[in-house]
């Protein structure tokens, strides 16, 4: 004989449900093992994407933002010259603004603004007759 896990009802092992509460004994073991597996999986997916921002320095250990070149504790430069070239040219080649391509469309739409305002009485006539 085992209890009911809602009520501690002392149930018969060939028994579907409680009948003092209600519950239906093998959907709430379903539910109970189902909430453990999901805390598991989650607990699992946890540890695996922690991703932190931070590593630690090898000289002095403490807790330094990842791709630091320097540690704020200790003084120590952190990475090789040639790390740092590969950052710096990554850094650098993120697209930069184009003034060529503002100046043209800066151009573009001044002209049109002439046209428009030269030709506005034109285009009024010309629409209304249509």
């Amino acid at each position: 004989m085992t209890e009911c896990p809602k009520c501690n009802y002392k149930r018969l092992p060939d028994d579907l449900e409680c009948p003092q509460c209600g519950i239906v004994y093998d959907k709430y073991e379903t539910y109970i093992t189902q909430k453990k597996a999901s805390k598991k999986k989650a607990e699992k997916e946890r540890n695996q994407g922690s991703e932190t921002p931070f590593d630690s320095c090898p000289y002095c250990h403490q807790r330094v933002f990842k791709g630091a070149m320097k540690c704020v504790a200790c003084g120590r430069i952190l990475q090789t010259p040639e790390e740092r070239v590969a950052i710096i040219e990554k850094l650098q080649a993120k697209k930069k603004f184009d003034m060529r391509k503002f100046l043209n469309w800066t151009v573009k739409i001044i002209i049109l603004g002439i046209l428009y305002y030269y030709f506005a009485d034109k285009l009024i006539e010309i629409i209304k007759t249509y």
